[in-house]
């Protein structure tokens, strides 16, 4: 496992993007245990946060990201925006997502209007926009970024 850890560093300093270095590695790790080790990677420091999706949103501290690497079911189940907020009748099941950057992105992100208006504009990411931050993000990151990352350090606080 040091070998995978040691390969995924070095590739991130080469600006290798994440899927390409998975797709290296697919014969030998299962994904979600890659983007596990990703995680860590960023969390002690290893390597820099390349997991930041285009609205801001760090994936590592994401509650469906957790969910997904952790195989949290319990965690799941208080994702509650996609249920009380946006209206949708994602089963717990579906709450599965490795990060807006990777190939496997969960359904109900997959028309995201930050994404579509970055690439539309040639933008990474939104902080790049001379627009930032729009008014749009402003209300997204008040009403569901941040509630969602008080919930995440709650629960890893509640599960310890």
């Amino acid at each position: 496992m040091q070998d995978i850890r040691q390969t995924i560093i070095e590739r991130i300093a080469e600006d290798i993007p994440l899927i390409e270095i998975y797709a290296g590695l697919d014969e030998i790790i299962d994904k979600t245990e890659f983007y596990r080790i990703v995680a860590e990677l960023i969390e002690t420091g290893a390597i820099r946060n390349i997991m930041i999706c285009w609205c801001g949103v760090d994936c590592t501290r994401c509650r469906t990201f957790r969910a997904t690497i952790d195989n949290d079911n319990e965690m799941r189940k208080t994702i509650k925006i996609y249920y009380e907020e946006i209206g949708s009748n994602i089963e717990i099941k579906d709450l599965y997502c490795l990060g807006c950057r990777s190939d496997e992105i969960m359904s109900a992100c997959s028309g995201c209007p930050y994404m579509k208006c970055g690439k539309e504009k040639g933008l990474n990411r939104c902080d790049e926009c001379g627009e930032y931050p729009c008014e749009s993000l402003q209300w997204y990151t008040e009403k569901y970024i941040k509630p969602s990352i008080g919930k995440l350090i709650e629960h890893k606080r509640d599960s310890v």
